[in-house]
């Protein structure tokens, strides 16, 4: 979304500002799936193995070989081409690159309806999904992520370790399953 579609350069809009949001915290959220899965709420296997499978998703998209020698933009391109190629545009069990560059596709059409208002909105939904996202990621009190979070502390600490603290701290907890 954020590279086929940025609400552009200039003065600090709304907009830019909601952009910014979503972009950063979508982001860290991917940063702490391939780098710090054990801080993440829920089994550490299972993010691995859907990171590894998103992984080998997206290199078969992109065929792999010429991967380095295409620009970014082309490979970009490439990505949110692949589920209108497809014979079927249907949603697909498992598939996170193909169901989230159609999630991407869909969004990025929606601002072209009522222009720069429903961007801004389109934006802001996606900004405020993130920001809910990484509170609900960080509330965690089993004791696998409570060991994540006091080694990584150690080490100088995790944004999402300070959102863990304070949700702890507050009271704020997630459901028992």
């Amino acid at each position: 979304m954020e590279a086929k579609y940025s609400p552009g350069k200039g003065k600090q809009s709304k907009a830019s500002q909601y952009h910014m949001v979503a972009t950063r915290l979508s982001k860290y959220c991917a940063y702490l799936v391939a780098f710090h899965p054990e801080l993440l709420p829920d089994n550490q296997e299972k993010s691995e193995r859907v990171f590894e499978a998103a992984k080998e998703e997206l290199k078969a998209t992109l065929k792999c070989a010429p991967y380095y020698l295409l620009r970014w933009r082309s490979r970009v391109n490439e990505v949110m081409a692949a589920p209108n190629r497809e014979a079927t545009a249907a949603w697909k069990d498992g598939k996170v690159v193909h169901n989230g560059t159609k999630l991407g596709n869909m969004l990025r059409e929606e601002p072209t309806r009522d222009g720069d208002s429903q961007r801004e909105q389109t934006w802001k939904l996606l900004a405020d999904l993130w920001t809910e996202l990484l509170v609900y990621i960080a509330r965690s009190s089993d004791e696998e992520r409570v060991m994540g979070h006091e080694s990584v502390l150690v080490q100088g600490g995790e944004f999402i370790t300070v959102l863990w603290a304070l949700t702890t701290h507050t009271g704020i907890t997630r459901p028992e399953k």
